[in-house]
């Protein structure tokens, strides 16, 4: 359930992205299509999404690495260092 969700989310997130950042033609215009709308970069969206998903997974990662490092601490701190060879 959660994996559609989130496919759900970033599927929402692309489409809104897109919109803002039309595909321009070489003289500054956008490029339209059969209908007279502009046609969304979905290239330069992808990349803003997934540097944004990079960063996110990044923090995460910090943290979760933090945790990790503070029990594997704390367990050395607790062992008996003077009565074991």
């Amino acid at each position: 359930m959660g994996i559609i969700v989130i496919s759900a989310a970033s599927s929402q997130i692309e489409a809104t992205i897109g919109e803002k950042y039309p595909i321009k033609n070489e003289d500054g215009t956008y490029r339209l299509n059969s209908k007279g709308q502009p046609i969304a970069d979905y290239g330069l969206t992808q990349a803003i999404f997934m540097g944004c998903v990079c960063v996110g997974l990044s923090i995460a990662s910090k943290k979760i690495s933090k945790q990790i490092l503070n029990h594997v601490l704390t367990f050395f701190r607790s062992f008996d260092w003077q009565g074991r060879t």
